[in-house]
């Protein structure tokens, strides 16, 4: 699911604890975008990620 919403295997952050900092805070963003109920419509993970921005 990260790497659709993500694209995180097109990560190009490799260097110390980036990649691990940065998978934590995207499983984070995506659970929280999971429990979104504001939107009563079915609305993909990847629109909500995007109205979000």
């Amino acid at each position: 699911m990260l790497d659709v919403s993500f694209g995180e295997d097109a990560s190009t952050v490799r260097k110390d604890n980036a990649p691990q900092n940065l998978s934590l805070l995207k499983k984070i963003v995506l659970n929280l975008i999971r429990l979104d109920t504001a939107d009563k419509t079915k609305t993909s993970l990847r629109l909500k990620r995007k109205r979000a921005a």
